[in-house]
């Protein structure tokens, strides 16, 4: 059973997103539609990053971040402005900064991630959780606690457990059960299974291309099928109460 992920979050609009669709749910707007993909494209790739960084520091990175060791206490810089991570997870440039003690030989961690993210969409939490690479392959857990995300001018907390998988090809985020908290405290329930991409064209802010999240919020429901043309097209079809689908592009465009 894929463990829970809580998400707590202020739902108020952010500067650079725009939504398209010719209906929006009542219950489930396209909106909140919209943050729930921002917050697990994020979460995705700063999950991953974290867990390459800490499963084997610091060889094979010399230029982003840069690092600096005590004992087993690791901090892995990528500056305020920013560099491409050596890791090669992405191209898109990452800030912030990661502090973490790493147990040796047990893939275990703990610390902290400060502003760390892409652009505008940046994550600070207290971090555990365990990692485990063999070439390719990455399977990580990762806990942030009550984290911060902070969207262009607006601020949002959620509290967060992801399990990750990735391999050469794609990597994949598993939610058993989510929930998200606006401004009104009418609860949205998130569940994600195997939501990938390709690894990549991992970035801040992209569309799955395979699995699929449902999202419930009182009597409203909203699904989401994603395939390698929402992830090509950057736009996703949520089906509102078995209604007409709207369509929805999280990352602006």
């Amino acid at each position: 059973m894929r463990r829970i992920l809580l998400l707590t979050a202020a739902l108020a609009a952010a500067p650079g997103c725009e939504n398209t669709g010719a209906e929006n749910d009542p219950l489930i707007s396209n909106e909140l539609v919209s943050r729930g993909l921002q917050v697990s494209s994020i979460t995705t790739l700063v999950g991953a990053e974290l867990s390459l960084v800490a499963s084997a520091p610091p060889q094979g990175f010399t230029t982003c971040p840069t690092v600096t060791q005590d004992g087993d206490e690791w901090v892995f810089d990528y500056g305020v402005d920013g560099c491409v991570p050596d890791s090669g997870l992405t191209t898109d440039t990452m800030v912030g900064t990661i502090a973490v003690t790493v147990a040796g030989g047990s893939g275990a961690f703990l610390g902290s991630i400060t502003e760390f993210g892409v652009g505008d969409s940046l994550l600070s939490a207290q971090v555990s959780g365990s990692t485990s690479t063999a070439g390719d392959l990455i399977t990580a857990d990762v806990d942030l606690g009550v984290a911060t995300w902070q969207r262009g001018q607006v601020s949002f907390t959620f509290e967060a457990f992801l399990e990750m998988e990735g391999d050469a090809d794609q990597v994949s985020l598993f939610i058993d059960d989510g929930v998200l908290l606006g401004s009104d405290e009418v609860a949205l329930f998130v569940e994600a299974d195997g939501a990938s991409a390709p690894r990549a064209s991992l970035a801040g802010c992209f569309v799955p291309s395979g699995g699929e999240m449902e999202l419930l919020r009182e009597l409203g429901r909203a699904n989401l099928d994603f395939t390698e043309e929402t992830h090509t097209s950057g736009s996703v079809s949520a089906s509102h109460n078995d209604r007409d689908p709207a369509s929805v592009s999280p990352c602006g465009g």
